[in-house]
């Protein structure tokens, strides 16, 4: 379907950004595909972000 290629295309673009970042830093590839439910969704975010910081 015309909406999962288009979701395709987004995380393959993403992906290259990440990539070509400048400098010396690079990404490190840690978390790739997750699926949360809408209602889940604002917690999941904060629980993430808390593991990052």
């Amino acid at each position: 379907p015309p909406q999962t290629r288009r979701v395709w295309e987004l995380r393959k673009a993403g992906l290259g950004s990440l990539s070509n970042v400048p400098g010396d830093a690079k990404p490190v590839a840690c978390i790739e595909d997750t699926a949360v439910a809408l209602e889940d969704l604002p917690d999941y975010i904060a629980d993430f972000e808390k593991i990052l910081t």
